[in-house]
This record gives structure tokens, sequence and C-alpha cells, in this order.
């Protein structure tokens, strides 16, 4: 029988061939797929487990027992895709090529990948939304059906196909294959994050929102210097007002009188925004000292 565990493995392993497959067609050769191969197995591993620690386990019977568990659930999602990042930036170090270089060839591997992992946790008890309220999404991919026979929304292959939607753009802006896929990966979680039932919270704030949103602010900041004033000034603060109008929608989910689907609408048209906003950034032309 597939467990999740056993699923979880097998895509590590799906993945390590795609990045060799990756590297050999791109002509970065064996030698980089493998130094990627070995770094993001360490990286993910340890920066999964270790943001889950931080956030969550740092008092609790976790942190002084098994330091990595075998079950999946003990490690962050978030941390994960953090550790690609490093993973990413010690291959371009180690096999002597620029960041730029190597993202453009291995981020798309990596999207794949979290799609991959985030479909299979149809396999586990985490990853899904509310109960579906139209008939017409009692089936899947839309919503899956727990113990009781309820159909609960199935976000995690929201999760993938956002995934797999980055990837596409990607595809199109090599140039500009990390700061994309990092934004646009950050903008889709902090959507789907509010859909999830059970997610890592910090009293209101969902952890995993946080972190995304972090994240696109670091992009911004290290591509400041490249845009002119009147450009960081609009792209700043339509990032900061997305931010204040998530926080205002996270709130009203539960506590204002109009529908749910329509609250979720405007985070989806927000977040979209965030996503512009830092983009807009990522793509400014350097300008003339």
């Amino acid at each position: 029988m597939l467990t999740y565990e056993l699923a979880v493995l097998l895509i590590c392993i799906l993945g390590a061939a795609i990045t060799l497959f990756a590297a050999v067609k791109s002509k970065l050769g064996v030698r980089s797929g493998a130094i990627l191969c070995i770094c993001a197995l360490t990286c993910c591993t340890v920066c999964a487990r270790g943001f889950y620690i931080l956030v969550c386990d740092l008092t609790g019977p976790g942190f002084f027992g098994d330091v990595f568990p075998l079950e999946p659930y003990f490690y962050a999602f978030g941390g994960g895709v953090l550790g690609y990042v490093l993973a990413l930036w010690l291959t371009a170090l180690l096999s002597r090529r620029t960041l730029c270089e190597t993202s453009a060839v291995f981020v798309p591997t990596g999207l794949i990948i979290a799609a991959v992992l985030r479909m299979a946790e149809a396999l586990s008890d985490f990853g899904w939304g509310d109960m579906v309220e139209w008939s017409l999404l009692e089936r899947y991919p839309f919503a899956i059906q727990n113990m009781y026979g309820e159909w609960c929304a199935a976000v995690f292959n929201l999760e993938a196909l956002a995934a797999l939607g980055v990837m596409a753009l990607v595809l199109r802006r090599r140039d500009h294959a990390l700061g994309l896929a990092l934004i646009w990966w950050a903008a889709a979680q902090i959507f789907c994050e509010s859909l999830r039932i059970e997610s890592i919270q910090w009293g209101f704030v969902r952890v995993q929102q946080l972190l995304s949103a972090i994240i696109i602010a670091v992009v911004m900041i290290l591509h400041c210097r490249r845009a002119g004033k009147k450009q960081l000034l609009h792209s700043w603060i339509g990032f900061v007002l997305c931010v204040g109008l998530v926080i205002f929608l996270e709130y009203a989910i539960d506590k204002m009188p109009w529908p749910t689907f329509l609250n979720y609408i405007a985070m989806a048209a927000v977040v979209g925004w965030m996503g512009l906003c830092a983009q807009r950034l990522l793509m400014a032309k350097k300008v003339a000292a």
C-alpha cells in the first residue's frame, strides 16, 4: 500500500532523476546535477526540519527527541523551499557557475518537485480545506473525502497547480528565474495557506503567510538599487497596502457578514497585486548613477 512517507521517498528519487536529466540536457553536466542533488537533499532536510522546530517545536518533545524523524509531518514545506534556494547557491559556488545560470536550469525542476510533493498530500491528513458547498466540486481533484465521507477542498492540488503555473512563467523568463519563482510561489502560498484548515500559527498569524511575505520583501530589497525612486515608491507602497489588506481579509473570514467566497476572490486579487509590485522591481532596468 502506498503511504505518504513512501510517496515522499519516491518523489525525492524522481526529483534526483529529473535534476540529472535537466543538467545533462542543458550542458551543465552530470557533476552540477549531482552537486545539486546532494546539496538539495541535505539543505532541504535540515532547513525544513529546522524551520519546523523553530516555529512550533522549540520547547516541545520533538526538539529533544528524534532530531530527524522519518515522518514528513515534522518538516515544514517553507523551510524546504529556503533549503532549495541555499542548495542552488552552493551548487553555483561549487560548480563555478553564476547563480543566474544555475537557477535558469534548476528552478523549473524544483517547481516540478514541489508540485508533485503537494499532490502527494492526498495520502496524508493535512493540506485540506473546509468542506465544499457545491455538489459539482465533490470529486477529485477539486476535493477529497475525509474519514467521515465528507468532501473537503483539496488545497494541496491548488498549490501544485500554482507551482506548475509559476514554472511556466519561469520558463519564459529564465534570466529572472529564481526571483520570479520566489515572488509568485510566495504570493500563491499566501492565498492557499488561508484556505487550509490546519496551519502552523502564532496566535492570529499564519507562519507560512508571514514567511511568504518576508520572502517577497527580501527579493524586493535585493533589487531596489535597479529601480528609480518613483518605481521604488509605487512598488513598496503597493506591497505594504497588500500586506495590510491580507491581514484584514484574514480577519474578515469569520467576522464579516459577506459570503466567504467573496473574501477569497478579494484575497486572490490582492496577492496578485502584491506579486506584480515585487515583479516590477525585479524587472526594473538598472538606473545609471
